[in-house]
């Protein structure tokens, strides 16, 4: 698992020489929190994204979780010095499949998530730096609600 991480930390790094003054659409990089683990996002306009990661839940119940959300982001809210912050917010969805504890079957949870957050991207460089939180609301197996929390940097291509 180190080797894998050191591989992509390495792969990030090397696409973000060639990349920095004319990045894409696609960004990918780490997300730090709960959950912790892979995120991507992708730019449809300035203003709407689809992002997604995959990654691992350390809450009251651990466990691999996926998630999706189509996002807008509210341009130039605030600076700090000369770096413009954004504003994002938007729903989707989450899946999360919970560990099982010991002799307790394995569950999967499913539901709407809705996100909310700030992000910059250093005035245009390939380089966006994010930090989220989101409300879940859990429909299957049963109701319930969880938040998820995270900060991030995502490189552009």
């Amino acid at each position: 698992m180190r080797n894998l991480f050191l591989f992509f930390v390495v792969l990030v790094l090397a696409s973000v020489e060639g990349r920095a003054d004319a990045p894409g659409p696609f960004g990918i990089g780490l997300v730090l929190g709960d959950p912790t683990g892979i995120s991507a996002n992708y730019y449809k306009s300035a203003e709407r994204s689809i992002d997604g990661a995959l990654a691992w839940n350390f809450g009251s119940e651990t466990g691999l979780e996926f998630h999706a959300d189509y996002l807008w982001h509210r341009r130039g809210i605030f600076h700090v010095e000369t770096v413009p912050f954004s504003m994002l917010y938007g729903v989707g969805g989450r899946m999360l499949f919970v560990n099982s504890k010991n002799n307790e079957a394995a569950k999967t949870k499913i539901g709407p998530r809705l996100p909310l957050g700030i992000e910059t991207n250093f005035n245009q460089k390939a380089i966006e730096v994010f930090a989220e939180i989101a409300l879940v609301m859990n429909l299957i197996p049963a109701t319930s609600a969880d938040f998820d929390f995270g900060l991030g940097a995502r490189v552009y291509f």
